[in-house]
């Protein structure tokens, strides 16, 4: 049988995981947006994907929507409770990865194999 803290753990990872999700939230950590202006915070995200982590997000309770009526209809998104709890998570993971993951040069491996770039002890010794 798995421990518990392993099933959380791996729910939790998944749940940041998730393609572009880790984007969006960072995009909320400013405030209430609306969906153009979450759009506009990550170049690339397709108006598909950006709709169905948002649904995904609103669906875990991360994210709440919220409809105000009357001409025109305004749709805000912004971070629940356990949403905002991620704030000082995500920023400790950011400051690893900075530290830890290089970025693939062109040409370069990238994620997850990132066989061709070299290490930080192997870039010490060479």
């Amino acid at each position: 049988m798995v421990p518990e803290g392993c099933v959380r753990l791996r729910g939790a990872i998944e749940l940041i995981g998730a393609r572009w999700s880790g984007a969006i939230l960072n995009a909320l950590f400013e405030g209430n947006l609306r969906y153009c202006d979450i759009r506009a915070a990550i170049p690339g995200i397709s108006d598909t994907m950006l709709a169905q982590r948002l649904r995904d997000l609103e669906l875990r309770g991360v994210v709440l929507r919220s409809v105000s009526p009357g001409p025109p209809t305004r749709v805000e998104y912004r971070l629940t409770e356990m949403g905002l709890e991620l704030h000082p998570i995500l920023t400790s993971i950011s400051a690893w990865s900075r530290r830890w993951i290089p970025i693939a040069r062109e040409g370069a491996a990238s994620l997850p194999g990132l066989a061709s770039v070299p290490s930080k002890e192997g870039a010490a010794r060479a």
